[in-house]
Formats: structure tokens, C-alpha cells, sequence
């Protein structure tokens, strides 16, 4: 194969595969932002406990967000069974909001 032949296909490689890996990356910003939209209106109601899976799928991504671990502590707290575990995600959000 010609040096010329493979610097096409080179090129024409890279051409095709950033911008699907950008879009990809742009989507999943999207879906994530529409999540986020969706349980902060749950939330905003006091429907915690449509709120808490949007949540905790959400802090898979970054468990490290103090925001996120907040919002989750205050589902569980106003949970009727499961307030024990309201504890642990806030006190990490406390820790985490300091960063």
C-alpha cells in the first residue's frame, strides 16, 4: 500500500471516529442532565422516593458529589423504612462539601 493510500485511510479513520466519540460523550452529558432535571423535580415536590433511583444511579458516575450524596441522605431520611441509611451519605456530603 503507497504511503499516499495510507495516509487517506489514516485520515479518513480519524475523521470518522472523534466526532462519534464526541457526540457519544454529548449525549450521555445530555442524559444526565435530563436525569438530574427529572429528580430535582421529584425532589423539589417531596417525592423522594421516585428521586432516590435517579440518585443513586447518578452517583455511580461521581460518588464523590457532595450534592448528590446530600440529596440521597434526605430520600432516606424521609423514607418510612430505610432512614438508618440516611446517615452515611450525609455525612460524606459534610466531608465532600469542604473540597
Amino acid at each position: 500500500m503507497s504511503s499516499r493510500a495510507l495516509s487517506f485511510f489514516m485520515v479518513l479513520f480519524f475523521a470518522l471516529a472523534i466526532p462519534s466519540t464526541a457526540i457519544a460523550g454529548f449525549s450521555k452529558n445530555m442524559s444526565n442532565k435530563r436525569k438530574m432535571k427529572k429528580a430535582e423535580t421529584y425532589f423539589t415536590y417531596s417525592d423522594f422516593e421516585a428521586a432516590l433511583p435517579i440518585f443513586l444511579d447518578m452517583l455511580r458516575d461521581s460518588p464523590d458529589n457532595w450534592k448528590l450524596n446530600y440529596r440521597i441522605g434526605v430520600c432516606y431520611y424521609y423514607s418510612t423504612t430505610s432512614r438508618p441509611n440516611s446517615v452515611s451519605y450525609l455525612r460524606k456530603a459534610l466531608n465532600s462539601s469542604g473540597k
